[in-house]
């Protein structure tokens, strides 16, 4: 008697753990995200110091956003992080309304699909966009789909590339951890001495003349600008993450129930 009671316990207990799993399953909320990112081109962040060695996003851990065509090939759209196509993008009409402005640059706008949880259970996406500096040229090869999905991608190689942390408690939090490198010529340092790279060290920064032929300048470099931030919002807003360099435009839009 004793034995069957225990059994009908353990069976209720599996029963429930089931019917758990598969309300849990059944009311999974999924999420498209996007980012905005672009340069402001208005001379007005030069008047401020930068720290020249400002360091790098850690990305050794960082999931990539997963090609929607390779998903598509092999049957499995459940994945979470598969980009979206260009077309379906919430921020087409403030990407263009940025770029008549004349004073921004775009330089990545990304969107894809994910499951949103409790941050300690979150993923790190590590974005990358931009122009390549692989060569130290600066060349005009665009970042696109196919790079975001690429685990290989070298650190600084492009002007953007950093990370993203999406959760959810009582809001969305978004934590972002981003470097824009560009090439810059270094005018002056806290020290006073120009071009000093000791950690910590602050500097300010001009435009180089051409930036395709940035090399040409002995006093240009690769600088890069960080934006670490971490923000709340509520789903289906757009929240504007600020650097007097650059800036991102976020929104997190729930996804129908099919």
């Amino acid at each position: 008697m004793f034995k069957n009671i225990l059994a009908l316990k353990s069976l209720v207990l599996v029963l429930l753990m089931l019917s758990c799993f598969k309300t849990y399953a059944k009311e999974e909320q999924w999420y498209q995200v996007e980012v905005l990112v672009f340069e402001n081109l208005d001379k007005a962040g030069l008047q401020e110091s930068y720290p020249l060695n400002p360091g790098r996003p850690n990305v050794s851990a960082a999931k990539n956003l997963l090609d929607a065509s390779k998903a598509l090939s092999t049957g499995d759209e459940t994945q979470n992080y598969i980009q979206v196509s260009n077309d379906a993008l919430q921020l087409n009409d403030a990407k263009d309304k940025i770029q008549k402005q004349g004073s921004f640059r775009i330089i990545l706008h990304k969107g894809w699909k994910q499951r949103i949880t409790d941050k300690n259970l979150s993923d790190t996406l590590r974005l990358v966009g931009g122009k390549s500096y692989s060569s130290r040229g600066g060349s005009d090869i665009q970042q696109d789909d196919a790079l975001g999905a690429n685990a290989d991608v070298k650190q600084s190689a492009y002007e953007v590339d950093g990370t993203i942390k999406i959760s959810k408690s009582r809001y969305l939090h978004v934590d972002t951890d981003l470097i824009l490198t560009k090439p810059m010529r270094v005018l002056s340092t806290a020290a006073g001495v120009q071009g000093s790279l000791n950690a910590g060290t602050s500097a300010t920064f001009a435009n180089v003349s051409n930036r395709n032929a940035w090399q040409q300048d002995a006093n240009a470099k690769l600088q890069a600008f960080r934006l670490k931030q971490s923000i709340k919002m509520r789903s289906s807003d757009v929240q504007y993450i600020d650097h007097p360099m650059y800036g991102m435009l976020v929104t997190i839009k729930p996804e129908k129930k099919k």
